[in-house]
C-alpha cells in the first residue's frame, strides 16, 4: 500500500458553523460602530433632492461617522422602510450614535430658527430684520414689493402682519414669513371684530386695523389702550380731528424726530390735524392688546390725553383741562415736543 499523507476534507457543518460565527462576529462589530457616537460635532445640511448614496458618502467622508461607508449603507438599505432622509439643515452633536443620526435624518428634526417682530413696528422695519439674519432667504427688496408678493394685500401692506416671534428652517423665504404673519393678522382681526362691543363707531375690520395702529403708536402702556381708544372714537362720532402726532409723522417722508407746527399744517392723507377722519391706512403693525382696544373702547367722556412722561398718559374731558394738564407736565420737565405746543 502507497504510504502518504491523508488529507480530510473539513465537513460543511464545521464550514457553516464557522461562516455564522464570523457572520455574528461582523454583526456584532457593525452593530458596535453603529451604537458608537459620532466622531464631531458639527451643522450638517442636506440640499434638497440629494440621493441618499450622497448623504451617507459625506457623513463617512467627512469624519462625522465612524461607521465604514458600505456598512452604513447596508444598515440605510436594510432599514429603508423607516423612510428616506429628508432635507434641511442639521445639528449633530458627539451625544448621537450613527443609529440615532440616521433616526433624526429621517424624522426632519432640522434646526429651527426664530424671530421676532416687536408690536408697532412698521413694515420696513420687518424687512430690515429679516435681512440681519443669514438664515433667511431675502426675496424683498422694498416695502412696495410686498404687496404683489402675498395673496389676500391690495395697495399698502402696512399693518396687514401680525408682530409675534416666528419660527423658521434654514433657507425660508422672506415672502413665506410675511405671508404666514398676514395670515395670523387676519384670523386676530376677524376674531376681535366678530367680538366687538355692539353700536361700535368704525365700520370695517379695516377701519378697526387703522385706528389699532394708531393706539399702538400713541402709548406702550397697555393699561391706557382702552382710554386712548375711547378717546378717539368719542372724537370721531363728534366729528372732531384726531389730532394724533404718530400719523403726522408717519406720513412724513423725513423726520428727524423734532415735530413743528408747521408739520401739523401740512396736509398730507395721514395728517389728523388736517382730515376729520381716520388716515388713508395703517401707521404701524398693531398687537392684539391694540386691536382688541380699538374695537371694544370703554364708555367715557374723555376727549384729550397728554403724556405724562412716566409712559402713562392723562386724560381730560374738556379742552381747559387738557391744556393745564400739558401746562403742568411741561414745567414739571416731563413732556417734551408734545403735539399742542411744536416750536414753529
Amino acid at each position: 500500500m502507497t504510504s502518504g499523507i491523508k488529507h480530510r476534507l473539513i465537513s460543511p457543518g464545521i464550514i457553516a458553523v464557522i461562516a455564522a460565527l464570523l457572520l455574528a462576529g461582523g454583526v456584532l462589530f457593525a452593530n458596535h460602530l453603529l451604537e458608537s457616537p459620532l466622531q464631531r460635532s458639527v451643522n450638517f445640511e442636506i440640499e434638497r433632492g440629494s440621493a441618499l448614496n450622497t448623504v451617507l458618502h459625506r457623513l463617512t467622508s467627512d469624519d462625522i461617522t465612524p461607521v465604514p461607508n458600505f456598512v452604513l449603507k447596508l444598515y440605510a438599505f436594510i432599514t429603508l422602510s423607516e423612510g428616506t432622509v429628508k432635507a434641511g439643515e442639521y445639528a449633530l452633536s458627539e451625544s448621537l450614535t450613527t443609529k440615532t443620526l440616521l433616526n433624526k435624518l429621517r424624522r426632519g428634526d432640522v434646526i429651527t430658527y426664530s424671530i421676532t417682530f416687536p408690536e408697532g413696528w412698521h413694515l420696513s422695519q420687518w424687512l430690515d430684520l429679516m435681512k440681519s439674519e443669514p438664515a433667511i432667504a431675502i426675496t424683498l427688496s422694498s416695502a412696495a414689493e410686498v404687496a404683489g408678493k402675498i395673496e389676500g394685500i391690495q395697495g399698502d401692506s402696512q399693518g396687514q402682519f401680525f408682530p409675534d416671534t416666528y419660527s423658521y428652517t434654514k433657507n425660508a423665504t422672506d415672502t413665506s414669513i410675511l405671508r404666514r404673519a398676514h395670515l395670523r393678522m387676519q384670523k386676530v382681526l376677524d376674531e376681535a371684530w366678530l367680538n366687538r362691543t355692539d353700536g361700535v363707531t368704525l365700520k370695517s375690520k379695516r377701519e378697526a386695523l387703522i385706528l389699532a395702529s394708531i393706539i399702538e403708536k400713541e402709548t406702550g402702556v397697555s393699561a391706557d389702550r382702552s382710554a386712548i381708544a375711547g378717546v378717539f372714537v368719542n372724537r370721531l362720532s363728534q366729528g372732531m380731528k384726531l389730532q394724533s402726532d404718530p400719523t403726522v409723522i408717519f406720513g412724513m417722508e423725513d423726520f428727524d424726530g423734532d415735530l413743528k407746527r408747521r408739520h401739523l399744517r401740512t396736509p398730507s392723507p395721514y395728517n389728523t390735524y388736517t382730515i376729520p377722519r381716520l388716515p388713508i391706512g395703517p401707521i404701524c403693525n398693531p398687537g392684539a392688546g391694540s386691536i382688541a382696544a380699538a374695537l371694544n373702547p370703554p364708555e367715557s367722556d374723555y376727549l384729550y390725553f397728554v403724556a405724562k412722561g412716566d409712559g402713562t398718559s392723562y386724560f381730560s374731558t374738556s379742552l381747559e383741562e387738557h391744556n393745564a394738564a400739558v401746562v403742568q407736565f411741561q414745567k414739571a420737565g416731563r413732556v417734551k415736543n408734545y403735539s399742542s405746543t411744536p416750536k414753529e
